[in-house]
C-alpha cells in the first residue's frame, strides 16, 4: 500500500475494522495514525496491530511516498470459547 506525500494529499480517512484485525508494517516514510481516538506517529520499521472493532486512519506527514505492508484476518468472535467451550462438544482437553 502506498500513500502519496503530504503535499499530494496522502491520507486514508477513518475506517472501521468491524470483524477484521489488521497488522501494518511501515516500509518507508512517516505517518500520523489515528486509532480509536488516539493519535501517534509511525515511521519506517514500526508495526501496528488494529484489533477488531476499532476505527483507524492514516495521514502521510512526510514529503515522500509512504509504503506499508499489511495483513488482515477476518473472524467471528466465539463467545463460548471465552468460557472454555470451543463448540466441538468435547471440552476434555481444556
Amino acid at each position: 500500500m502506498h500513500f502519496p506525500s503530504k503535499s499530494q494529499g496522502g491520507r486514508k480517512g477513518m475506517r472501521s475494522t468491524e470483524q477484521t484485525c489488521f497488522v501494518f508494517y511501515c516500509i518507508k516514510g512517516i505517518l500520523q495514525v489515528s486509532l480509536s481516538g488516539n493519535v501517534f506517529v509511525m515511521s519506517k520499521g514500526c508495526a501496528l496491530e488494529v484489533p477488531m472493532g476499532n476505527f483507524y486512519g492514516f495521514d502521510n506527514i512526510g514529503e515522500e511516498v509512504c509504503s506499508m505492508f499489511f495483513v488482515q484476518t477476518r473472524g467471528i468472535i466465539n463467545e463460548g470459547a471465552a468460557e472454555g467451550q470451543d463448540g466441538s462438544g468435547d471440552d476434555s482437553e481444556l
